[in-house]
């Protein structure tokens, strides 16, 4: 049998394993989450970046049924001679 100050302890340390316990979980289930929030916010990355390249095409496409052409890579300086309008351009040096 155990008297009323070792029941007192016995219940206090019950009580600290029980806290201990609860903290352990909260901290698991904390990193989890963590986890769980990067997956979703990469997945709404992708999205985005989908939704992006998908409204270039939309615009390419309108572009494109309006003027019968897609748009100009390069805006050519018209101040410069022809030979010199794509000197800085790295393609150029690519392709000569």
């Amino acid at each position: 049998m155990l008297n009323a100050g070792e029941a007192i302890q016995e219940a206090g340390m019950r009580s600290i394993v029980k806290i201990v316990v609860l903290a352990l979980l909260l901290m698991v289930g904390g990193g989890l989450s963590l986890a769980f929030s990067g997956r979703v916010r990469h997945a709404a990355d992708v999205i985005a970046c989908r939704n992006n390249l998908r409204q270039m095409a939309l615009s390419f496409g309108n572009y494109h049924d309006f003027s019968n052409s897609f748009p100009l890579a390069v805006m050519p300086n018209q101040g410069l001679p022809i030979e010199k309008r794509l000197n800085d351009c790295p393609i150029r040096a690519v392709f000569s």
